[in-house]
């Protein structure tokens, strides 16, 4: 048997992930393109599961050989995700280019509508999560130092470093609680439970933590309990 986790391509066009692709990476693949090539090696898709990872774009595929006693027949929860896979359109070309400059256009331009009206209003910006697909998504909004003053990471190899082209300079997680920022925007919507575990002083000092993916969603505090 053989056990293949992906991060799929498919919840990359349906959440619009435009910014997770990496052009160091060999490939990314779909349920229905694993299939095929399972198929072509003699495997067959016997189990698939999904996981809340990256939006719900978390695929486990369990292949076996074909001429097995556990391969003879491709389970049910594989060709239902295919048949939902197939739909989004992710085996043309043409559908698939389309979904994403059209995800890619829109994260850009309501980012910068977002910033701009955040300005209007006087409020003091700054971001969490100094990541390759940060810097892609600020170069498209064409964001600056005037619009957002810091980003803090949990690195620490990054700080005192910058973000590449936008010059945001990277600052460790205290620091941006210290310097109790209006609106934190978050690059990595995965870590929001971790930061507002970490940083309640955002919130307490009145701040929001902002998710920007795939528009930018001011996040409402906790109730007190």
């Amino acid at each position: 048997m053989l056990l293949f986790m992906i991060h799929n391509a498919s919840a990359m066009v349906r959440e619009g992930m435009w910014n997770t692709l990496k052009s160091g990476h060999f490939a990314y693949y779909t349920t229905p393109s694993l299939v095929r090539m399972g198929h072509e090696i003699g495997l067959t898709a016997i189990g698939a599961w999904s996981y809340p990872l990256y939006h719900h774009g978390t695929t486990m595929l369990a292949f076996a050989k074909a001429d097995g006693p556990l391969g003879n027949a491709q389970a049910t929860s594989v060709t239902e995700l295919v048949r939902k896979e197939a739909e989004l359109g992710v085996l043309q070309p043409g559908r698939l280019r389309s979904a994403l400059h059209t995800a890619f256009t829109h994260s850009a331009n309501t980012l910068r509508a977002y910033l701009d009206s955040a300005e209007v209003d006087g409020l003091t910006l700054a971001g969490y999560g100094a990541a390759s697909r940060t810097a892609a998504l600020l170069t498209s909004a064409g964001v600056t130092v005037e619009d957002l003053a810091m980003i803090a990471d949990a690195s620490p190899a990054k700080h005192g470093r910058t973000m590449p082209v936008s010059r945001i300079p990277i600052i460790a997680p205290h620091d941006l609680a210290g310097a109790r920022p209006d609106r934190v925007l978050l690059f990595i919507s995965d870590l929001l439970p971790e930061v507002r575990a970490a940083l309640p002083e955002i919130e307490a000092s009145g701040g929001r933590w902002v998710i920007v993916d795939p528009v930018p969603t001011d996040v409402q505090p906790d109730r007190p309990r």
